[in-house]
Parts: C-alpha cells; sequence; structure tokens
C-alpha cells in the first residue's frame, strides 16, 4: 500500500522484483537500512530530458539497483520486473485494497481482523490469542490446519467493506475503515511471508518503505514471531 508513492515506490517495486528472485527479506533489509538514512529512490527525475520514473531509465533506480547488485540479483532481470510485472502486481494491489477501505500505514489483518497502526505489542497479542483459540477449535472440529485459512478466512470471511453512505448536508463522517469486530478475506497467495504456511494465525501487513511507523513496528513483529513460532505467519 504505497501512500507516500515519491519516496517509497522504487522501494516497493524492487522488493517485488527481489521476491521473483527469492531475495525478498535481504532486499527488505537494505530498504529499510536506506530509510534509516532517509536514502530514497525518487519516483520521479529529471536528467534533462523532462520528469521520468527512475525506474524507467536505462540506469533504473540507483539505490536500489545497487542493492541487487550487493545481493547477487540478476539486475537486467530487476529492472524488468520493475518496469513490468511488479507495476502491474503493485498497482492491482492498489486498487483491491480499495475494497478493504485502506488509506494509510502499517494496517494489518491478523486471520482478517483489522488492526491499524504500530500498536503495542499487547494490541497484537490480544486478537492473536482470539484467532488463535478460534482456529484450534476449528482443527480439533477437523478442518485442515493446512487449509485453514483458504477454508475459514478466505471461505467466510468479508470480502469488502461495506461503507456508510453520508446523507446531504451531514455533519463529515470519520474516515471509513473495515470493521474491526469482523474477518476479511484478504488474500495471501503468491506474497513474501516469514512463518509456516500452516500457521494457524496469519497477519496480513500493508505497508510501505518511507513509513516510520511501518519501520518502528517491524520490532514488535519480530518478538511476536519468537513468542508464538510455528503457530504465526506474517505475510507482506
Amino acid at each position: 500500500l504505497v501512500v507516500h508513492p515519491r519516496n517509497a515506490m522504487a522501494g516497493a517495486l524492487a522488493s517485488c522484483a527481489a521476491d521473483r528472485q527469492k531475495k525478498f527479506e535481504p532486499m527488505e533489509t537494505k530498504l529499510w537500512e536506506a530509510f534509516a538514512q532517509r536514502t530514497f529512490d525518487l519516483t520521479e527525475v529529471d536528467q534533462g530530458n523532462g520528469q521520468q520514473k527512475c525506474y524507467d531509465l536505462p540506469g533504473g533506480c540507483p539505490n536500489v539497483v545497487g542493492f541487487a547488485q550487493s545481493l547477487g540479483l540478476d539486475v537486467n532481470r530487476v529492472k524488468a520486473d520493475r518496469k513490468g510485472a511488479c507495476v502491474k502486481v503493485v498497482n492491482d494491489d492498489m486498487r483491491e485494497l480499495q475494497t478493504f477501505a485502506l488509506s494509510g500505514t502499517p494496517s494489518f489483518f491478523i486471520n482478517g481482523r483489522y488492526l491499524s497502526g504500530s500498536q503495542p505489542t499487547a494490541s497484537f497479542e490480544a486478537l492473536i490469542d482470539e484467532e488463535l483459540a478460534k482456529a484450534t477449535t476449528a482443527v480439533k472440529g477437523g478442518v485442515s490446519r493446512a487449509r485453514f485459512y483458504q477454508t475459514v478466512v478466505l471461505g467466510k470471511g468479508q470480502k469488502q467493506v461495506t461503507l456508510n453512505t453520508q446523507p446531504s448536508g451531514a455533519p463529515s463522517m470519520p474516515r471509513p475503515e473495515p470493521d474491526r469486530t469482523k474477518n476479511y478475506a484478504v488474500k495471501v497467495d503468491g506474497y513474501p511471508a516469514k512463518g509456516p504456511a500452516d500457521a494457524k494465525v496469519t497477519i496480513v501487513m500493508f505497508f510501505d518503505y518511507a513509513t516510520p511507523y511501518a519501520e518502528r513496528v517491524r520490532a514488535t513483529l519480530a518478538e511476536l514471531m519468537q513468542r508464538y513460532g510455528n503457530e504465526l505467519r506474517i505475510v507482506y
């Protein structure tokens, strides 16, 4: 979910391209190290021929191309994926997320339950524990652990956020967001992930590489992964 397109789009496309070469995690580390130094590839650049996308230039976006080289990636393939397949991935995801009324980062769905922002560990634990108990009951009842997310979260979850309509002349309403009491069917296949595919609880994280709160919550997620072990998966 790119909410800072000027600073974060190049990183989003680079992480997608790196994932296509099985190097998402080391590329993500490089991108967050660059964030800490406030080193961004600006999306729009002018090299004397007017405004162009940095990933459309022959040399590509200099920082992320350097990261790709240092990680031993096929740089030409990275450049091609960033201009082609990964642009489609990001744009398609942005359109899909409109159905879930997301407009800020980081945003999380914990087995489809919405949580917003860089929350304290306890806020995550409360939802994880609730959803873990539900999943454990379902598995004991015969639902395949390996198919739990597909069967229960995707199969029974809400497919979109139903927005309230505002009557003409009424006071402005709060920004719409997902109903925190419902589970939403957020897809996970094809995205980079940490943790086992048959984990009982899946956290889907939406973020961009220029959001300080997304960077801050990384330590919380690492703590959660350590606590819950094989019961937890994080999908990016």
